[in-house]
């Protein structure tokens, strides 16, 4: 948090430079941080335009503003002092000023700056990175808005708040479990990769890897268990499971058997004709004896393979479980829901991927083996 005598000092032009650029890194970070200077750039404006009023004494009503915090409201009377004797230094004086012109600016300046070990951030219109003391790593998605404690040693439990979605890597630590606020529901984990969106009325978990548990509020009696691959929604004020089944492949339809067509029998040669001589007449010839038509084999075709039609992230969550240690999708790859491909899930890892490759395309490594794939990247289909 930026302390307000910077800003004062840039609004006076008193500021050094490394001032002026700390200054420009903290209104950078948030929207919310750029809120806070324009309400205090007002402020330090409408002060110049009281410079002809009677102000307050300035540590007398300071004094009284500060006990206000922790203790009850000061009743001694307001002593005003000669304009002439007025002065403008630091924070006190400018929010002396401030309080001539409407005491409720006062109280807003206080609640700008709170003292406490929680950290609010919004991820604008791009992802964001964040890493947690713990060593959790949370992927927040855009226009999301996360907080969380600075550091979880101050805290007896890991808390954190979303409003949007988030990938979290949880670190595992037995004492102190991971509580994801989301909206009306509560996630709590001890150490997994999980999905999370959470907008007002509705909250929706998927879990990557690992175990979790889904409920409502504080109410952990009433608590779901979520395994690897399930997805669980709450809308409506109820749990929902909408983790997808495989569709079913439909098993081939039997082929006729072709019979084969019968082999004409041999036709015997003619006899010799034998010349008529007073020797002996020859004896009969005798026939051969016919030779048994031998009988084919029949020939069996293979069924063709017959695909079936699926959402690239329902085939993706199979395989992981199918060919669980030799296929896995990298947590930073994001999958668009409505992409449609023709798989036969009964098939090897590497026909699978072929046939997944035939209708979007795709980008994986092969680091750990030759038959092993990890998935990095969804394209479209040039």
């Amino acid at each position: 948090m930026l302390h307000p005598d910077n800003i004062l000092k840039y609004l006076n032009k008193t500021a050094s430079e490394s001032q002026v650029k700390e200054l420009d890194k903290w209104l950078n970070a948030s929207v919310k941080n750029r809120e806070e200077y324009e309400f205090l750039a007002t402020i330090h404006q409408e002060s110049n335009h009281l410079a002809d009023f009677d102000l307050p004494d300035v540590d007398a009503e300071w004094g009284k503003f500060m006990a206000s915090i922790d203790a009850p409201v000061a009743t001694s009377p307001l002593t005003v002092v000669k304009k002439s004797e007025a002065k403008v230094f630091g924070l006190r004086q400018f929010l002396s000023y401030a309080a001539a012109a409407s005491v409720a600016l006062i109280a807003g300046i206080y609640l700008f700056f709170p003292k406490d070990n929680m950290i609010t951030v919004e991820s604008g219109a791009s992802d964001m990175a964040i890493s947690l003391s713990d060593g959790s790593n949370i992927l927040l998605n855009a226009n999301s808005v996360f907080t969380y404690p600075e550091d979880f040693t101050k805290e007896k439990l890991r808390e954190v708040k979303l409003v949007g979605m988030a990938n979290f890597d949880i670190a595992k630590d037995a004492i102190k479990p991971f509580l994801i606020r989301a909206d009306e529901t509560t996630v709590k984990v001890m150490g997994t990769t999980i999905d999370v969106a959470a907008d007002p009325g509705y909250s929706k978990v998927a879990v990557i890897e690992g175990k979790v548990k889904f409920y409502v509020g504080d109410d952990e009696s009433s608590a779901m268990m979520l395994n690897t691959g399930d997805i669980v929604e709450y809308a409506n004020g109820q749990m929902n499971n909408i983790t997808p089944k495989p569709e079913p492949i439909p098993e081939p339809e039997p082929k006729e058997e072709l019979k084969p067509e019968p082999i004409p029998e041999p036709i015997p040669e003619p006899e010799p004709v034998i010349e008529k001589t007073p020797e002996p007449a020859p004896k009969p010839v005798e026939k051969p004896e016919p030779v048994p038509e031998p009988i084919p084999e029949p020939v069996v075709e293979e069924p063709a393979v017959k695909l079936g039609k699926y959402t690239l992230e329902t085939v993706i969550m199979e395989l992981e479980r199918k060919f669980e240690g030799k296929f896995k999708k990298n947590r930073k790859c994001k999958i668009d829901k409505k992409i449609i491909v023709n798989v036969n899930l009964n098939s090897d890892l590497s026909d699978i991927i072929k046939q997944i490759e035939s209708d979007v395309k795709i980008e994986y490594n092969q680091d750990k083996c030759s038959d092993c794939y990890e998935l990095e990247k969804v394209l479209d289909k040039e």
